[in-house]
């Protein structure tokens, strides 16, 4: 079976949910900066690129991604 990603690539240009948090990619810690590590902070909504919505989204007892 041939298998097709279509997973979008996290960026800021990506379109959020009105009133959901947009990505943010935040730097942390850096080297150029004198730091040790590199480190980055992702701040997003689960909206965000390709999600999976579980009936639980709509529905109030509906089954989780979890439970699917």
């Amino acid at each position: 079976m041939k298998l097709h990603d279509i997973t979008l690539t996290l960026s800021p240009r990506l379109p959020t949910w009105p009133g959901d948090p947009a990505f943010e990619l935040i730097r942390v810690a850096s080297l150029e900066h004198g730091d040790p590590v590199n480190v980055s902070s992702v701040r997003l909504s689960v909206h965000v690129g390709t999600p999976i919505d579980a009936p639980r989204h709509v529905i109030a007892d509906g089954p989780s991604v979890a439970e699917l």
